[in-house]
């Protein structure tokens, strides 16, 4: 049988890729106009003529650089392979002759110096055999044999997918040889090679299923079936910083196709993930609702810290900066295209940009990211342009949202006078006056409602909004030059009228090939800008009395201000005020935001053989926020102000540059049994960012709202800046042997300017082990039996998300108190040279299982992970001059398990049924808290204390969470209660030893409940028929509970100038021996503060999303001279049921949204 030697340089490996990344593009329209059929035939005349010049000139300058080039050699006792490989190397050329003939396990010494090709012949072969280089191969036959009877076959053929449809791009190999071509665009295909003994052929093609046919003696022509290959994403792990065969590796991930993705939503990359990872959170905001400029809270495998901005200080510090404001301290890392972005690049991310999404979870995965992978790591990979001819590709979608307010439910104008009536609103302060003026009032504002006054307040600031956005994508170019071109604009408005976030892009990426190196540039520039909604709050509308009407009728003008007369109170009528929230929204008042970001990722590749690799990347970027806040001085918030102080002004600037380097080596090779994956790599890292905030006053109704045009300046403008950087050295190997025994091993040595002088390196480690028990010889007859996989890791991760100089010691200038032309300061706070990384001991041991030919598959995996040294406050003496100082304590554990199911319920030609379920359970608890946490609960106790000098403020009805050892982070804190006294109508308390009380105090409040649930997931539904797609999805919730704010504002409603829910009238304690949930509706004394009373249980199933999708005929579409058509119609948060029935989306009502996709490839 002949049989080449393989050539082992990887420009053959760039040749197969670049084959496979032109299969994924279609055929060109073949409908162009007249006059352009005959440019179009005369470019190609042309273009045939130079492809045939060059290919002529190609095998004459490898003839000749073959038989020209000299090959210096020396070797002892060494195989003929080896020796034929090497020369291979020298020569760039293939050698082609019978294993039949020559033996190539033989041992031979050879010392060649500045040797042609005809010595090395001779010296290799001996003289009985002679050379001849046909097709850039150089041919060995013997002597006997003339050069014209080396045979040559030639066998054509045509590729196409089950429907027929030819397939460009598909590369065809003779098997044990580096010799074969790709399909032209028509999927046809011509081989020429010298006569072997049944040889056979291989296809491959990404997406497809590999082939391989033998060629009979009689063969001259094929048509080949390729088959779609369903499992092809899964294959492998991206990491970030290597690619893992999945089978054999030990870690834990999800990996996500852009296909997937765009079923559950074609705007919110963060939302979908949240469908195909059960432990992957993204925590809903009951408060925000669907507000377009409010950033999503997420955390993968439960909370694993406290933040450093924690509720209460929200509320009573002064001195918060940006960074606290933002930071997540569960939050995973994102890495887009190997270089880390932050959250909301990916949240404003255009989703067709994508290829896929992988998820990393446990040790294994996540250790070479070091101090950055304590919360998982979301690794984003985006599509690279192809070679071939310019391919243009089109995603447009139109959406509608429409408000979501079926959770509403308000008293009407008729109700609230009623509620008011019920309330003694009407009765006179004064036993003397009576009530006669008090139903006066009433009277009068009965007889609105029967004018028909009846104002739906809720829906005048909200709007069904209709959106679009659309993506570009332009690629092509040759083999050695390849490039692409991205446009995207997403327009963003939310359904409160006002709000929106626009965002546009632009990238260009160019890649470079000349045999072994690869250059590659990749450069973005994206711009947003945002605006909130003039109109202010959600909750001002749902308070708004029904009875009144927000226009003049007279003039046609919005009221300012709104006047309610109810009783006469010491014979003086004294109104109540009432600002009218649409008036607000017709002044000039805005709150509005902007970026610009450039980023430019350059990496350098060098294969310096089919398994070894040099890269090199870097990363530049920079990005300018702008913030502006303005209040017009027509605003009712300064009726009673100077008029020097009506107006404000806030101006904030941000600035943040960063660069990323990393230079890695990676050795993946098959030796024998033996599988081995490493990677070696060194990174270096540093972030600028300076932010400047200043305020203004005292502006002239009317001007332009500029700070040019402001009186005077409120406060000192502030100026904060931060510079961090960080340098490592990392590896990452995987073992396999025989593809059964598995063996994963990472390792990070980090160190970060953020950390005290004595801390600033730590190290992170992971280990881990499996076995492919399915692939076990005596496992093969179990044909039930696809994939069993047994796996266990362990190891140490990092994290440091706080403020910067955390570990030094800070000083305040004194720039208003010069001496002696010197700047004065003081000591600001005190550092720690011993402040280390906060560290996360993580266990996972897990299954995958695969059954009945793949029909059904689960995965399931316990963690156990652990997170120690906190960075925290820590108490020292007052005498140091400070009170506090940052140290390592505080441990929280996360414990629980992941479950996904998979069934392939039926599949046919024209049927495909799937249906797919997942599960997390995490239990999070408090093992160690430090000081500060301490210090924080007697903050809250503090906080309450003040109640009683302002007992109908309703911060005071808010739960606090506090910090005790065997709670969780999630917990909800308030007294318990035993309910409201039928007696007197007043709530009894339990306190922690069990006695009853009536008093509430904050040091007796204890664990009521828990927002995490027990339980939850997603499940879904996904179904072909034809080229007709369905795919739907569900979250569910159980075991939680919620602290129902509904009832809250319902009980502690101040009537005097709020309306509300319809409950409001309902479960209301009116006189002795009533048996109620509510306290009296008369009862305005003072606010109830955190009770058991409003703690329910929240199970919950939330009807995500449904798709519905249409492939058009790949042949109708040609016709068209289109490659690919695709619509789309999708719908978004259809519905939630719930066990508790509470107000969603209180500041910012929540939305459905109905979306309309079309794609097009050219």
């Amino acid at each position: 049988m002949l049989s080449p030697i393989p050539v082992k340089f990887p420009y053959k490996n760039f040749s197969n890729y670049l084959a496979h990344k032109v299969m994924k593009k279609k055929k060109r329209s073949e409908s162009y106009p007249y006059t352009c059929k005959k440019f179009i035939k005369l470019l190609r005349i042309m273009k045939l003529v130079i492809f045939f010049l060059c290919v002529s000139f190609t095998h004459l300058s490898a003839r000749v650089y073959a038989q020209q080039a000299l090959v210096n050699l020396k070797v002892e006792n060494t195989s003929l392979m080896q020796i034929l490989q090497e020369v291979e190397k020298q020569l760039k050329q293939d050698f082609f002759f019978s294993k039949e003939e020559i033996d190539v396990k033989q041992k031979l010494s050879v010392n060649l110096t500045k040797a042609t090709l005809d010595e090395v012949v001779r010296t290799i072969f001996g003289p009985n055999y002679k050379y001849r280089i046909i097709d850039n191969v150089i041919v060995i036959s013997p002597v006997k044999d003339s050069p014209e009877e080396v045979k040559k076959i030639t066998i054509r053929g045509k590729t196409m997918d089950k429907d027929s449809i030819p397939i460009p791009g598909v590369t065809i190999r003779i098997k044990g040889t580096g010799l074969g071509v790709a399909t032209d665009k028509e999927g046809k295909f011509s081989l020429t090679f010298p006569e072997m003994k049944n040889p056979t052929l291989v296809f491959t093609f990404i997406g497809m299923q590999r082939r391989e046919i033998q060629i009979q003696p009689q063969t001259t022509f094929l048509n080949v079936i390729m088959q779609e290959e369903t499992e092809a994403l899964e294959d492998v792990v991206v990491t970030g910083y290597a690619t893992i065969r999945k089978e054999s590796f030990t870690g834990t991930s999800t990996k996500v196709s852009k296909a997937d993705l765009l079923k559950v939503s074609p705007h919110n990359v963060i939302k979908a993930l949240a469908t195909f990872d059960p432990s992957f959170k993204s925590i809903q905001n009951n408060v925000m609702g669907s507000d377009p400029n409010t950033m999503p809270e997420y955390y993968i495998r439960g909370r694993s810290g406290t933040s450093e901005l924690k509720e209460l200080d929200k509320l009573t510090s002064d001195d918060v900066s940006e960074f606290a404001l933002k930071n997540n301290p569960s939050a995973p890392i994102f890495i887009l295209d190997g270089f880390e972005v932050d959250m909301e690049k990916v949240y404003d991310m255009d989703v067709n940009r994508i290829e896929s999404v992988t998820i990393l979870k446990d040790a294994a995965a996540t250790a070479v990211y070091g101090s950055r992978a304590s919360n998982g790591v979301i690794v984003i990979e985006t599509s690279a342009p192809a070679a071939g001819e310019i391919r243009i590709s089109y995603s447009g979608t139109a959406t509608l949202t429409a408000p979501d307010l079926c959770s509403y439910n308000l008293l009407n104008a008729r109700e609230a006078l009623e509620a008011e009536y019920h309330a003694g609103l009407f009765e006179s302060a004064t036993k003397d006056d009576g009530n006669a003026g008090g139903l006066i009032n009433y009277g009068n504002l009965y007889n609105n409602i029967i004018r028909g006054v009846d104002t739906d307040w809720i829906s005048k600031p909200l709007q069904n909004e209709f959106n679009h956005k659309h993506y570009l994508y332009i690629d092509g170019g040759s083999e050695s030059l390849r490039w692409g071109l991205n446009l995207n604009y997403q327009s963003k408005g939310g359904v409160m009228k006002g709000s929106y976030r626009n965002v546009s892009g632009a990238g260009i990426t160019v890649d470079y090939r000349y045999k072994t190196l690869q250059i590659k540039n990749q450069a973005t520039l994206n711009l947003m800008s945002s605006k909130n909604s003039p109109y202010g709050t959600f909750s001002n509308y749902v308070q708004m009395k029904p009875y009144l009407t927000p226009r003049d009728p007279e003039t046609g003008n919005y009221y300012k201000i709104f006047s309610i007369y109810r009783n006469i109170r010491s014979s003086v009528s004294k109104p109540v005020y009432i600002n009218n929230p649409l008036y607000e929204a017709s002044i000039d008042s805005f709150d509005k935001s902007k970026y610009k970001e450039f980023i430019n990722n350059l990496s350098v590749s060098w294969y310096i053989n089919n398994y070894l690799l040099l890269k090199g990347t870097f990363s530049a970027s920079f990005k300018l926020q702008d913030e502006d806040v303005y209040v017009d001085p027509s605003s009712g918030t300064f009726s009673n102000a100077d008029i020097y102080e009506k107006g404000s002004y806030k101006d904030g600037e941000i600035r943040t540059s960063k660069w990323n380097l990393n230079a890695l080596l990676s050795y993946n090779r098959q030796i024998g049994k033996h599988n081995l994956n490493f990677t070696l790599g060194v990174e270096a890292y540093e972030t600028k960012s300076n932010s400047t905030y200043a305020y203004y006053k005292g502006f002239v109704e009317g001007a332009v709202p500029s700070p040019s045009n402001a009186l005077a300046i409120k406060d000192e403008p502030t100026f904060q800046d931060s510079n961090t950087r960080r340098f490592g050295t990392y590896l990452q190997f995987n073992y396999t042997y025989n593809n059964i025994y598995l063996f994963d091993v990472s390792g990070r040595y980090d160190g970060s300017s953020a950390f005290g002088a004595n801390k600033k390196m730590g190290t992170f480690w992971s280990f881990g082990a499996g076995i492919n028990f399915h692939n076990y010889a005596f496992m093969q007859g179990v044909d039930f039996l696809n994939q069993f996989k047994i796996k266990a890791t362990y190891g140490q991760t990092g994290k440091a998300n706080f403020s910067p100089y955390q570990a030094r010691t800070t000083y305040n200038m004194l720039y208003d108190a010069p001496y002696k032309d010197m700047w004065g300061m003081t000591l600001k706070a005190l550092g720690n040279e011993d402040l280390m990384w906060e560290k996360v001991r993580k266990l996972n041991l897990g299954t995958e299982i695969s059954l009945l030919q793949n029909i059904l598959s689960l995965n399931v995996d316990y963690y156990h992970e652990k997170t120690m040294d906190q960075v925290e406050n820590i108490s020292i003496p007052s005498s140091s001059g400070f009170s506090t100082y940052k140290g390592n304590v505080g441990e929280v554990l996360n414990e629980g398990v992941d479950i996904k199911i998979n069934a392939k319920v039926y599949s046919s030609k024209n049927w495909d049924v799937y249906l797919f379920a997942n599960a997390n359970h995490n239990r999070n608890v408090i093992t160690k808290i430090g000081d500060a946490l301490k210090n924080y609960n007697e903050q809250i106790d503090e906080f309450f204390s003040k109640y009683s000098k302002d007992n109908t403020n309703s911060i005071y009805s808010t739960p606090f969470t506090k910090y005790e050892v065997g709670n969780s982070l999630s917990a909800i804190y308030g007294m318990k209660s035993y309910g409201i006294d039928p007696a007197t109508g007043n709530e009894l308390y339990i306190k922690r030893d069990g006695t009853v009380t009536y008093t509430w105090s904050s040091a007796e409040q204890q664990r009521l409940g828990d927002t995490d649930p027990k339980m939850s997931g997603t499940c879904g539904l996904n179904l072909r028929w034809k080229n007709l797609t369905l795919y739907s999805t569900f979250s569910y919730r159980w075991g939680g509970q919620a602290y129902n704010n509904t009832l809250v504002a319902v009980e502690n409603v101040n009537l005097e100038k709020c309306s509300g829910d319809r409950r409001i009238l309902t479960d209301r304690w009116k006189q002795a021996g009533d048996e109620a949930t509510l306290k009296s509706i008369k009862d305005r004394t003072y606010v109830t503060r955190p009770t058991s009373r409003f703690v329910q249980d929240d199970n919950t199933l939330t009807f995500n999303s449904l798709s519905l999708g249409y492939d058009f005929n790949r042949q109708l579409v040609q016709r068209w001279g289109l490659s690919m058509v695709r619509l789309q119609f999708n719908m978004e948060d259809i519905a939630t049921f719930s066990s508790i029935k509470q107000e969603r989306g209180t500041s910012y009502p929540f939305a459905r949204t109905f979306n309309f996709s079309l794609n097009i490839t050219l």
